[in-house]
């Protein structure tokens, strides 16, 4: 049985999504929206918005690698263990990790993936 892996580049404006099994995997590319309302918590309401089209990109794949800035990565691990817990126990972890180009990170991403495989998946266990 093969699994589908991904990883996950998240900051609060952008996402992006690289599928690992693919020979040239491409990125599906996910942009915050921000409604111009000055309706209180608005830009709460467009952060979930945000977080639930990454979740929804997550959910099509078996486990996914969550990167990105510190602040980011907490306030999307919150929000799935709040709103989405079915796809937080998709999350294999949440790595804090610098700019990297897409290839470095499908990279990083691969190499996570396979050590996780040697130790029986007992690291990194996000959900």
């Amino acid at each position: 049985m093969t699994t589908s892996q991904a990883v996950v580049r998240i900051d609060h404006a952008r996402a992006e999504l690289h599928a690992l099994g693919m020979p040239a995997p491409g990125a599906q590319r996910l942009h915050a929206k921000t409604h111009d309302t000055g309706h209180h918590r608005s830009d709460e309401r467009d952060a979930h918005e945000f977080f639930a089209s990454v979740c929804d990109a997550i959910d099509a794949h078996d486990e996914a690698l969550v990167v990105g800035a510190r602040h980011a990565t907490a306030d999307f691990e919150r929000y799935l263990h709040k709103h989405r817990p079915a796809t937080a126990r998709r999350v294999a972890a949440f790595e804090v990790a610098d700019q990297q180009t897409d290839s470095e990170l499908v990279a990083f991403a691969r190499q996570f993936f396979e050590r996780r495989a040697r130790l029986g998946g007992v690291f990194g266990q996000g959900g």
